[in-house]
């Protein structure tokens, strides 16, 4: 509906007259909050990401795939995959603003792509550093015959970290054999694991495993070499997802053979690299669903520990999105749709999920492709705790995206801390595969999201001298549901109603010493608008991306 206001002269209007006018304006109004309450359901594209909720970027002229997103803490959104420059394929990164436009600050005009030794190099992981640095993962060609292991760190504005490796790269040889990653990981002292797979005695492949320290180094503390190799049952094993336990241990999936077809395939690993005799007797587990093959490419870990798990089973016309839930044990949890087990068909034919994230409600979205018999689409399906197709999203829990008309696929998902979603993957623009995004509307937000805050950290009670001319500190924490550097500062208010005074600074540091960066803000004590009979202080503000936040805690006022 297009709407024009022309310029006229005003005559009287009669009484009669201005009450039906007024009523149609009601009813109009009535009408456009209808269609924008449509349009911000749950599954929806998001129309604030460049008009309409897609974005497709081209590198060279030829084919380019995204296969991991990750976000910053200002909101910016990081791609890494690869793009085809002239002769081979390189690294490629890209970064958007949250409207979804480049970032002209990264790279060259948002874009960055990297050689390793004029080979083929392609990347398929991703991960952020505490310090804005940007770790890409996936395998470079150092002959025309074998590839290895390959990373490169590059710095906030896109430059390659000359700290980390030779000149910012790094490549790790398995025995000669070839090898490349599929996940990455940081841990919290700032190491790096990957994941993946490599082929022994060129003909059989295993999982394959290596810890860096933060300056691209091997660990020699990670299985005495920094390398680890897991064979399932001296078939084709390969790993494609890799995540950390609150105990540090670590979770790797991927697919097995097991001589007559292949099965979803799980390793658990100590801090050291040995397997964890602890999961399923022997570190590892296969799953088998319905006597046809599956492969298992994402993994989260639920805030009670259990174990996520998503990829694709074969019906033996078609596949299938599948996902699986496992106990600390390693069990098959059966509270998860009775077998631990879950299918998801699309209409039309196939379909594969590529991607997995949890929401902070507990709720799981995969996103993947689907083949429609025309074309590929992405594809995205939300589920409830107990494994249910979350009807609230998209259409009875799925939703398909076209790009334009020809092949699109996701294969990377994230979601912002104001709950929208981001896939990122490939679609066909006419002229090859380019970098593609879409963001959708996650859960509908709360007007406020309810945080956790600490006055006066260390000490209670908050008692607060409303004589002082000092300042009053108060932490934001983070939580499993909510990360605080994704606070905006400038945003914060606090005081008696959370309204009164805006932080003289502010820092980011490990305030309570769970291991997690909080942010801390201080107050000039004479502004919070504290009276001596208040009990409560509370403090409001923003993310970065816009979600509004509220946190309150109890104070003791010393007014003598």
């Amino acid at each position: 509906m297009k709407i024009e206001v022309t310029s006229m002269a005003l005559q009287p209007t009669p009484p009669f007259v201005r009450e039906l006018v007024v009523g149609l304006l009601v009813a109009l109004l009535m009408t456009l909050s209808s269609v924008h309450a449509v349009q911000a359901a749950p599954g929806d594209l998001d129309p604030t990401f460049d008009s309409d909720g897609r974005v497709t970027t081209d590198f060279a002229g030829n084919s380019d795939v995204a296969f991991a997103v990750a976000i910053q803490t200002d909101g910016k959104l990081v791609v890494a995959g690869w793009a085809f420059t002239s002769t081979d394929y390189d690294f490629a990164l890209a970064r958007y603003n949250p409207d979804g436009s480049l970032d002209s600050t990264f790279g060259s005009g948002g874009r960055v792509t990297t050689d390793f030794a004029g080979n083929s190099d392609m990347a398929f992981a991703l991960a952020i550093q505490a310090d804005g640095k940007l770790v890409a993962a996936g395998r470079a060609f150092t002959s025309t015959t074998k590839s290895d292991f390959a990373l490169a760190r590059y710095n906030p504005d896109g430059s390659l970290d000359s700290t980390f490796g030779s000149g910012g790269r790094v490549t790790t040889d398995f025995a000669s054999s070839s090898a490349e990653v599929f996940a990455l990981v940081i841990r919290a002292d700032g190491k790096l694991v990957v994941a993946g797979g490599t082929s022994i005695g060129f003909s059989d492949l295993d999982f394959a495993l290596a810890r860096y320290n933060s300056d691209g180094s091997l660990d020699p503390t990670f299985d005495f070499d920094g390398r680890v190799t897991t064979d399932f049952a001296s078939g084709s094993d390969v790993a494609f997802a890799l995540a950390i336990q609150a105990d540090g241990k670590l979770v790797v999936a991927g697919r097995t053979f097991t001589g007559i077809d292949f099965d979803f395939a799980l390793a658990r690993y100590n801090s050291d690299g040995s397997l964890d005799s602890t999961f399923d007797g022997d570190g590892r587990v296969t799953t088998n669903f319905a006597g046809s093959s599956e492969e298992v490419l994402a993994l989260a870990i639920e805030a009670d520990g259990k174990l996520v798990v998503a990829g694709d089973t074969s019906t033996g016309t078609e596949l299938d999105f599948a996902l699986a839930r496992y106990n600390p044990d390693g069990s098959l949890d059966s509270t998860f749709d009775s077998d631990g087990r879950v299918t998801t068909n699309f209409p039309g034919n196939s379909a594969e999920a590529s991607a997995l994230a949890i929401q902070a409600d507990g709720k799981l979205v995969v996103a993947g492709d689907t083949d429609t018999g025309t074309d590929f689409n992405f594809a995205l399906t939300r589920y409830n705790s107990d494994g249910s197709l979350d009807s609230t999203f998209g259409s009875s829990g799925r939703v398909t995206t076209d790009f334009a008309g020809s092949f699109d696929v996701a294969l990377a998902l994230a979601i912002q801390a104001d709950g929208k979603l981001v896939a990122a993957g490939g679609a066909n623009t006419g002229n090859g595969l380019d970098f593609a995004l879409a963001r959708y509307q996650g859960s509908s937000p709360s007007s406020e999201l309810q945080v956790t805050i600490d006055i006066k950290p260390g000490g209670f009670p908050n008692s607060i001298n409303l004589k002082s001319r000092g300042v009053t500190p108060v932490a934001i924490l983070t939580t499993a549901t909510f990360n605080a550097t994704t606070v905006k500062p400038s945003t914060v208010r606090f005081g008696t109603t959370g309204t009164e005074a805006a932080p003289a600074r502010s820092a980011l540091e490990d305030v309570d010493g769970d291991g997690d960066i909080d942010m801390i803000l201080h107050f000039s004590t004479q502004s919070l608008g504290i009276h001596c009979d208040d009990t409560e202080g509370i403090l409001t503000g923003e993310t970065f991306s816009g979600q509004a936040i509220s946190g309150s805690d109890s104070i003791r006022t010393l007014c003598h």
